[in-house]
């Protein structure tokens, strides 16, 4: 393997990048990683709202999903959710919460995070959920939002509204 050396200028150490031997189509330079640092990150965001209204806690996809492919499989994936949800009337109430695939991360029920509405009718509240996973595998890896309706007559919704983006950031944690 080639080896690139750089000297610090004045009394300091150095720094080394280690990259393939060959003129391949490898070109990958690898850089050391302390426990913590950020490796990587992926954003999505939609605005496409989805609407909860039966089956009542029962889990169902958003449109909020992102997929990350992290590069150890001792890596963790931090993952935070940022939206606006809406309950119709004040007898209805719902859950949101983060899967991997299929597997649900929060509780089974509750999720995350349970929006319950007072005696006012229209409620709408900002979301901020966060979860450090660890996934342990170096294939893509897909985090989507879910919504439940937990109790009341009518529909829950994730986002809120179309005007409203909902956010997903996952970021691969070196352990």
């Amino acid at each position: 393997m080639s080896k690139i050396k750089l000297n610090a200028a004045s009394g300091g150490g150095s720094v080394a990048f280690e990259g393939p031997a060959s003129l391949g189509s490898d070109k990958i330079i690898k850089f050391p990683t302390a426990p913590s640092v950020i490796i990587q990150q992926v954003t999505a965001s939609t605005t496409t709202r989805t609407e909860r209204g039966s089956n009542t806690g029962v889990f169902t996809n958003t449109a909020l999903a992102a997929s990350i492919t992290p590069t150890s499989a001792n890596s963790k994936v931090y993952i935070q959710v940022y939206g606006q949800v809406r309950c119709d009337d004040s007898t209805t109430g719902g859950s949101l919460t983060i899967a991997r695939g299929s597997t649900n991360l929060g509780h089974s029920s509750r999720g995350f995070t349970t929006f319950l509405i007072g005696p006012s009718g229209l409620f709408l509240s900002p979301v901020s959920m966060g979860f450090l996973d660890s996934p342990s595998t170096t294939s893509a890896t897909t985090y989507t939002v879910q919504i439940a309706r937990i109790n009341g007559p009518n529909s829950v919704f994730f986002p809120q509204s179309t005007e409203d983006p909902a956010i997903i950031i996952l970021s691969e944690v070196a352990t």
